[in-house]
């Protein structure tokens, strides 16, 4: 069995510190915004009486190596990890921005926090590809979850506030349980 892990979101907390770079912190993550993080940064920065950013702006602030490589993983993350991988054969599979800096900072980020993968990674925007009978994509995004199915692999999506499950930041077991019930 083939798993591939999604990077931010799951093992990092992309969403904290993008919305910290863009001037917004200590937050409830407003679950109606879903995965649009941009309508999610603006209504925080609108409570606060700041004034709204252009999506381009939104994006322009983390587009440097600095911010990729710099995310923090989610407690627990990093031992989730190395659990999941009893259940095959682990690669990290992530969605980088326009920006290459993002490529390059999520290499690093790898290379630094998980080296047994510096050479078991993705780094695409069309995680379907790697979809087979034989393979699992563990994602906190509804579209790619659901995309990955329908290309004929097995998804599980990791409850979190901007998804259809809503849900913790740390739901680690939630993924095992499920990895567990499919590998039996």
């Amino acid at each position: 069995m083939k798993i591939f892990l999604d990077l931010d979101g799951v093992v990092v907390d992309f969403v904290t510190d993008a919305l910290r770079y863009n001037g917004v912190e200590d937050f409830i993550y407003p679950v109606e915004c879903g995965w649009d993080v941009v309508m999610a940064c603006n209504r925080l920065r609108d409570k606060k009486g700041f004034p709204l950013l252009k999506t381009s702006e939104f994006w322009d602030t983390l587009n440097c190596f600095y911010f990729w490589y710099n995310l923090k993983p989610y407690p627990g993350a990093l031992d989730f990890v190395e659990r999941v991988s009893k259940y095959g054969e682990l690669y990290i599979a992530t969605s980088p921005t326009e920006s290459p800096l993002s490529s390059w900072g999520k290499h690093m980020w790898i290379n630094t926090h998980l080296p047994e993968y510096s050479r078991r990674f993705f780094i695409g925007p069309q995680k379907h590809l790697l979809a087979d009978r034989d393979s699992i994509l563990i994602d906190d995004s509804d579209s790619n979850c659901k995309k990955f199915e329908e290309a004929g692999g097995t998804a599980i999506l990791v409850p979190r506030p901007w998804n259809v499950y809503g849900g913790s930041y740390n739901s680690f077991l939630t993924v095992e349980r499920h990895l567990h019930a499919i590998s039996l």
